[in-house]
């Protein structure tokens, strides 16, 4: 009887110790991270431009300064999702990702990054003002940016603008998760590269023919 009693007390212990908090490790949660995942556009044939381009560091809005998964849930309201971020912030991915599809479109003599801008004549200014998916809107993915592209060869406004531009698009989403909304981030940005470039490359090659 009394080894019973010793057995049932070191049990009653055994069960305490465990429950008790720290005692045991927590699982480990997984972060997944995402980032744009798409092909270069393919610009149309037109002959490269003798002029030199440099893509300024891209700003964002206030909303979209850290690496969060912005969605919107309601009138008001925006949240983000748990354990899903941004590899990067939306500014610095989407200034990756212009560079790399001015540079891969060949219609520039050159494509720069801020940090290496010493010969060109035209800079584009981006800022990022939505990266956002709409679950309250019909389950959409919304991006905008505003575009500025200036030609430092003129000292003053007007000229030295050559354009200012919002560009935005809405890519409908197959579900509301993390994976989904990158997926639809990812076409939604390249409509807009392949969109942005065009627009540089015209306001580009009509600058060039003016005295």
């Amino acid at each position: 009887m009394f080894q019973t009693k010793r057995l049932i007390a070191a049990a009653a212990l055994l069960a305490l110790a465990l429950g008790a908090p720290g005692c045991l490790s927590k699982p480990m949660i997984t972060e997944h991270q995402y980032m744009f995942e798409y092909a270069a556009p393919r610009p149309p044939a037109w002959p490269p431009l003798k002029a030199g381009l440099a893509i300024n560091d891209p700003t964002a809005a206030a909303g979209y300064i850290d690496t969060a998964m912005i969605f919107r849930s309601g009138p008001y309201q925006r949240q983000s999702y748990n354990y899903n971020r941004w590899r990067v912030t939306p500014a610095e991915m989407v200034g990756d990702f212009l560079l790399r599809d001015f540079q891969a479109s060949g219609l520039f003599e050159a494509v720069f990054d801020s940090q290496d801008d010493a010969n060109a004549r035209f800079f584009l200014d981006i800022g990022v003002e939505d990266l956002l998916a709409d679950r309250a809107g019909g389950g959409q993915l919304e991006i905008a940016l505003l575009a500025t592209l200036t030609d430092i060869e003129h000292s003053r406004l007007p000229l030295r603008v050559v354009f200012q531009k919002r560009y935005a698009v809405a890519q409908p989403m197959a579900g509301d998760s993390p994976k989904e909304m990158a997926r639809a981030a990812s076409q939604a940005m390249e409509a807009l590269s392949r969109r942005l470039i065009g627009d540089c490359y015209q306001a580009m090659a009509k600058r060039l023919t003016q005295p």
